[in-house]
C-alpha cells in the first residue's frame, strides 16, 4: 500500500508538470480574444472572451470565425455586432 501511494503521487506530479507546460486551446483562445487591440488581440470583455472561447478545441478556428463575422463587409466580413459575432462563433457551435 505504501508503494502504491508513492507511485500515485509520482504520476500526479508528473501529470501536473506536463499540463502546466502546455497551453490549452480555451486559454489560448481567451488570451487572443481578451488582449487589447493595441497588443494584437481582439479587445473583448472578460465575459465575451469566456463565452467565445469556453470549451474551444481549436483556438485559431474560433478567433478566425470571430474576425470574419465582426469584420466590415467591405473587408469580406459579415458586419455583425460584437455580441452577434460572439454568439455565432462560440466554440461549442463550431464542433
Amino acid at each position: 500500500m505504501k508503494n502504491f501511494f508513492y507511485i500515485y503521487f509520482f504520476v500526479l506530479s508528473a501529470n501536473g508538470t506536463a499540463v502546466a507546460e502546455t497551453e490549452s486551446q480555451p486559454t489560448k483562445c481567451y488570451q487572443q480574444a481578451w488582449e487589447s487591440r493595441e497588443n494584437g488581440g481582439l479587445g473583448l470583455s472578460i465575459g465575451q472572451a469566456i463565452t467565445l472561447c469556453g470549451g474551444a478545441t481549436n483556438a485559431n478556428k474560433v478567433i478566425q470565425c470571430y474576425v470574419e463575422a465582426w469584420g466590415h463587409p467591405s473587408n469580406d466580413g459579415l458586419g455583425l455586432t460584437i455580441g452577434q459575432a460572439v454568439s455565432l462563433c462560440k466554440s461549442n457551435l463550431l464542433e
